[in-house]
């Protein structure tokens, strides 16, 4: 049973103990939540972050030992004090905890809990409201509560309330201490385990802040006005940071944008980001740069932990507040320790700023190395339009690898970078781990002594696309681990030194689309290691200097088959179709150019270009598709990338001049009108800007703000902003969030030409974006998050949707009444469908390189949609609402010659859902299910064989398509 907020208000008094009377009973909160697991499946109220979570005997369970803890949240966002109630079974020798008010890309793999945002401050990190439980065996260290019975039921109640955080075991109070949550993404309430853990009546109560207690960075008229910031007066080449840190730092706590001008600026310390913060630059004539030489030298004599200076044998070219590398170049502490700066410098030693948590033996190396750009454990930030000069030719020997590349995120979220071009990085030049729903887009990585991109630790449901790495030193582009449900694909990479794609599959990288991208004159090709479920598809390898260029690597499963992260065992369930393979002198052409080892099985191998079949190696006996692969090469001279938003038309209006907090439109309306006589672009500055009444934008007019941090919330009825029978207008880099429960963001009638790019969508409880009618729409790097649907298309010629995503939306990710073309984006955890097609007149609705996962309903729902093309996708998880009832895939009505061709559908991340890969309803004639790889991995085949695609009109399905059998490891392996 579950309640939702805003739809039940109860008052309860739970009946407690006499041995409970320390704990107050809920009175003045409301019930908004509560699930006593009476069910088979987990469902949609709950999100898996990681592990093996399941209902059994009507408790949640997690059954399988993992290297770290398992994750699992509450589905639905709280913003309000939170208190959560539940019953645990403690495990044996594990902690379990519980968390209010915490991210969800804490505690998803990768190691345990995590430093920073919302980790335990014993180990090292803020309070993140987590209560840590342990039994008197436990073996693990730092638990706020050790007096437990290892299998014996307690109760629980863990407490948020205006900063103080509270918890109760039995009644008896175990945890009272401050707590600052505060942070746009501390919004939800999650359990954390090893293994052994079970969990039962889960009740969650909320209510409103008190009014002295800020619950978010305060925004006033005053913070809005110093919310965008042109950094051309505050420069200083004489301060370490040229002043720009100075500039970031000024900007109010609810974030703001700093205007880079044109011109080379040199740093002597990194810039540190926070929430909120836009940073936005003229294109290549801003130029961040290392200095030039770099300097460094070496530790002369050891120094010890604790030590507050450290002796070097030259240090007279050091400075004061000169950032300082340490030993450990790599700098990951930077994600949870503040940095060591120069202090002063006294003959050859140095006064460090804090005391060293690291010893420095003789000959370590110190120097004043550091990433340009460097955010941690936060969200909602931009970079965009320059460029970061390396010095990747200086002697200096630093190689920073993932921990202090060019651009360096740590566990952040909806962040944007955007025609960002960094020259010769000593290491990784882009580095994205861990976090969830981040773009980097349009940007180049140019002679990178490392790996030119690498995403990893848990990254999820990224968008990399349009992206160049020239000259890399190791990997173009490298999957680091666990990187799942993301789209990599429409990327070009150059004369690398090692892979053109390397290291996918090897951890846990998995439900991912790797496609278009062109490679040439890389030393090797691509990898499908040890894992499951990607989609490599129209890729071109041109020159790859060793074959094979691709190897499914096999064996056998190493540690338990898990359903969210198989880490290990053989390659399996991946689709690698469409691809060319071009060999020219002086390149190998002999030898195996595809190898798939002995285990790894069920990969669909077809129609790829450019080889013989001898040049297929099949060292197993292992069921793997490998059908339609030929010599012949047909390369297309332009290969198909997503359209690309135009340059803003110049500017028209600076609507921070109409500024108007009394107004109901804050003043902007009036720019808008100003604008609308010559066309344009009306800026919106960066800032928090309540509407109660919605912005009209006319044809000709542009309306951008500053990137997520031009913010505008709605608080009226209707539309925040419209747009009728216009033309040629532009709703660009801006945040609509909604307060009200009858709200649309944006609201498009009879349109044409329009571009919709860099809009986050949130709350909109009847539609994100609504279009009607018109042509000609591009919806490219949006954001439709918990909106009722997230982008509602009716009858719009020549939509397409690209680089977007639709996410926990309340019905439909993407309803569609007429034609569309999606194109890399990531579909996720909609309450209905992924993706709903009810009829297509306005042209064929066409689905590629795309991840559409977990849905409640199906995935792709067609219905009157003739023509249809849905290839190269991971559509996946479906039936969460109710197992086995819906399809991944469904075709229906007057559905005809459609393809649903080269996808891996149908795996699971929760329960094995989607019994149904594919159905072909009656009515649906003549439509080709082809080179799929399709399947529960974890439902034995003589369960599924009659379920994976189902027909149930008078037509059937081919008999000559084919689809990736079900794989199964050995028995001896299986737990």
């Amino acid at each position: 049973m579950t309640l939702r907020a805003g739809l039940l208000v109860l008052s309860v008094t739970l009946g407690f103990s006499p041995g409970r009377a320390e704990v107050p009973p809920p009175a003045g909160w409301d019930l908004v939540f509560q699930d006593d697991f009476s069910r088979k499946s987990i469902g949609m109220d709950w999100t898996i972050l990681r592990g093996d979570w399941h209902i059994k005997d009507g408790r949640l369970h997690i059954t399988r030992e993992w290297s770290s803890d398992s994750a699992i949240r509450t589905s639905a966002p709280h913003r309000e004090n939170v208190r959560l109630e539940f019953d645990v079974e403690t495990p044996g020798i594990h902690t379990v905890s519980a968390a209010v008010r915490i991210g969800d890309q804490q505690w998803d793999g990768g190691g345990s809990m995590r430093a920073g945002r919302g980790s335990n401050p014993k180990r090292g990190g803020r309070s993140g409201g987590l209560l840590t439980l342990a039994s008197k065996a436990g073996k693990e260290p730092d638990p706020d509560f050790s007096e437990l019975e290892a299998g014996k039921t307690y109760q629980v109640v863990l407490q948020f309330e205006d900063g103080q955080l509270k918890g109760w075991v039995d009644g008896k109070l175990v945890k009272d201490e401050a707590a600052d949550l505060s942070g746009g993404f501390n919004d939800f309430v999650s359990f954390f385990t090893t293994k052994d853990a079970s969990f039962d009546n889960v009740r969650l109560y909320t209510k409103p802040f008190g009014k002295n207690y800020p619950p978010v960075a305060p925004t006033t008229p005053e913070t809005n006005r110093r919310a965008t910031v042109d950094a051309t007066n505050f420069l200083d080449p004489n301060k370490p940071d040229c002043g720009l840190q100075t500039v970031i730092d000024a900007l109010p706590a609810s974030g703001g944008a700093v205007i880079l001008p044109k011109g080379e600026f040199v740093l002597h310390r990194p810039l540190f980001l926070r929430e909120g913060v836009t940073i936005r630059g003229q294109g290549a004539e801003t130029k961040l740069a290392l200095p030039s030489p770099i300097v460094w030298s070496k530790v002369a004599a050891p120094a010890a932990v604790g030590d507050t200076s450290v002796t070097l044998e030259d240090a007279s070219k050091f400075a004061p507040n000169w950032m300082l590398s340490l030993g450990d170049a790599e700098m990951y502490y930077l994600r949870a320790t503040p940095p060591w700066y120069v202090k002063s410098v006294q003959g050859n030693t140095i006064t460090l700023s804090q005391p060293l948590d690291r010893a420095l033996p003789e000959g370590a190396l110190v120097g004043n190395w550091f990433p340009v750009f460097h955010s941690a454990n936060t969200s909602g930030i931009e970079i965009r339009d320059l460029d970061i000069i390396g010095r990747g030719d200086d002697p200096a020997p630093f190689l920073g690898s993932y921990g202090s590349s060019g651009v360096t995120f740590f566990f952040c979220r909806e962040v944007r970078v955007d025609n960002v071009n960094i020259h010769g990085w000593k290491g990784d030049a882009f580095s994205f781990q861990g976090g969830r729903e981040n773009l980097l887009t349009a940007s180049q990585a140019l002679q990178p002594r490392e790996k030119g991109f690498h995403p990893g630790s848990c990254q999820q449901r990224m968008i990399i696309s349009r992206c160049l790495a020239d000259g890399s030193g190791d990997d173009a582009f490298f999957f680091c681990r666990y990187n799942q449900l993301s789209a990599m694909s429409n990327n070009t990479y150059l004369n690398s030194k090692a892979a053109m794609i390397g290291g996918l599959a090897k951890a846990g990288d998995m439900f991912n689309t790797i496609n278009r991208n062109l490679g040439k004159n890389n030393k090797l090709g691509m990898s499908m290691g040890e894992g499951a479920n990607d989609v490599m598809v129209d890729n071109v390898a041109i020159n790859t200097g060793t074959l094979p260029i691709i190897e499914f690597l096999g064996g056998n499963y190493t540690g338990a088959p898990h359903l969210i992260h198989s880490y290990a065992g053989p390659a399996r369930y991946h689709v690698v179709s469409g691809n060319v393979f071009v060999q020219q002198s002086p390149a190998p052409t002999e030898g195996a150019f595809i190898t798939v080892k002995d285990g790894a099985g069920a990969n669909v191998i077809a129609n790829n270009q450019g080889l013989e079949p001898r040049q297929i190696v099949l060292e197993t006996s292992s069921d793997n598709l490998v059908v339609g692969n030929q010599k012949a090469i047909t390369l297309p001279e332009n290969p198909p990338r997503p359209p690309v938003a135009e340059p803003l038309p110049p500017l028209a209006v600076d609507a921070s001049k109409f500024y108007d907090p009394s107004l109901p439109d804050c003043g902007f309306q009036k720019a808008l009108d100003q604008a609308r006589e010559k066309g344009g672009t009306v800026r919106l500055p960066a800032g928090v800007y309540p509407l109660s009444v919605g912005l009209v934008v006319s044809s000709g007019v542009t309306l951008s703000g500053e990137g997520i941090a031009t913010r505008l919330v709605w608080s009226g009825s209707g539309v925040a902003i419209t747009s009728k029978d216009t033309s040629n207008i532009g709703i660009r880099r801006m945040a609509i969030t909604a307060e009200r429960k009858d709200g649309i963001g944006i609201h498009l009638n009879k349109v044409q030409n329009v571009v919709i790019e860099g809009v986050n969508l949130t709350g909109c409880t009847v539609a994100g974006l609504r279009a009607e009618g018109g042509s000609g729409l591009l919806i490219t790097g949006c954001r439709a998050r918990q909106c009722g649907t997230g982008y509602d298309l009716q009858n719009v010629a020549t939509a397409q949707v690209v680089e977007s995503w639709a996410l926990e939306n309340a019905q439909d990710g993407l309803l569609l009444s007429g034609g569309a073309n999606v194109d890399s984006c990531v579909i996720w955890f909609n309450k209905r469908n992924g993706i709903r097609v009810d009829g297509s007149d306005t042209g064929k609705f066409t689905l590629m390189s795309s991840v559409v996962s977990a849905s409640g309903e199906e995935g792709v729902s067609l219905t009157d949609a003739p023509g249809a093309t849905v290839r190269g996708n991971v559509i996946h998880n479906s039936s969460l609402n109710e197992i086995g009832k819906f399809a991944a895939v469904s075709l229906r009505g007057k559905t005809k010659d459609a393809r649903v061709v080269e996808n891996r559908i149908g795996d699971e991340i929760y329960d094995a859902t989607p019994r149904i890969g594919v159905r072909e309803s009656d009515g649906a004639v003549n439509n080709i299910v082809r080179f799929n790889a399709i399947g529960p991995s974890e439902v034995p085949p003589e369960k599924r064989s009659e379920r994976l695609v189902v027909v149930e009109g008078k037509e059937k399905i081919p008999p000559e398509n084919s689809f990736a059998p079900f794989f199964r490891a050995p028995k001896s392996t299986q737990q």
